[in-house]
């Protein structure tokens, strides 16, 4: 019974460490929404896993800052509140902050 469950949990550890990689190639690619989305997926089973933290509150920040940049600053509002969800960044309450004065 406990090497079913060490097996399973391979499998989905592995199932992560594949996520992850197509995050992390999304987010080189520059496609940092979709980096996100697939982040949010680790992340809802797994919400302490530090790789995918760092890099979904990298993805966030330059989600956030090309929407500042752009002047979309619902959609800014709208990736700062998802980033806030997962990570408690002072970066983000500071950028929330400037949007909403």
């Amino acid at each position: 019974m406990i090497f079913v469950f060490l097996f399973i949990l391979n499998i989905f550890s592995q199932v992560d460490a594949v996520k992850f990689g197509m995050a992390f190639e999304s987010y080189l690619k520059g496609d940092y929404v979709k980096a996100v989305e697939i982040l949010e997926e680790i992340l809802n089973k797994n919400p302490k896993n530090k790789k995918a933290l760092d890099l979904f509150s990298k993805s966030i920040n330059k989600i956030v800052d090309i929407e500042e940049k752009n002047k979309n600053y619902e959609n800014a509002l709208f990736y700062i509140e998802k980033g806030l969800k997962y990570v408690k960044s002072d970066e983000l309450l500071k950028k929330k902050q400037k949007i909403e004065s």
